[in-house]
């Protein structure tokens, strides 16, 4: 017998995504930095098949694309590559770089996650 509290159940079930996906996903953190101080931001992946890993600034410029540097900015340096992780520092933070820095895996679809950067 189908009831209304079934019919919820396994709505819910349904529209919860495949736990077993969540390795795929990026995982990033919120940073706050004083103004001209540098900021670290930190993606990493649990697994990664060959897949490219990305970020972003918050105007969508591509900082850096794997371990290469894509935006001509002598503040942003690489810390860590690896198919697993992609940590950048941005030094000398005004409020012009305040916002929301996204992190990609280029999987299909795209998967990103994002990193408010508040200056203090």
């Amino acid at each position: 017998m189908i009831t209304s509290a079934t019919v919820r159940n396994r709505s819910a079930i349904l529209s919860q995504p495949a736990r077993c996906d969540e390795w795929l996903y990026p995982v990033t953190q919120d940073e706050v930095v004083h103004e001209h101080g540098t900021v670290t931001l930190k993606c990493t992946v649990q697994e990664n098949d060959n897949s490219s890993l990305q970020w972003s600034n918050p105007a969508q410029q591509t900082l850096y694309f794997d371990g290469k540097k894509a935006l001509r900015d002598s503040r942003i340096q690489l810390v860590q590559y690896s198919p697993h992780e992609l940590t950048i520092s941005i030094s000398n933070m005004t409020l012009n770089d305040e916002g929301i820095y996204t992190c990609s895996i280029f999987t299909m679809p795209v998967l990103t996650a994002t990193a408010r950067v508040q200056v203090l």
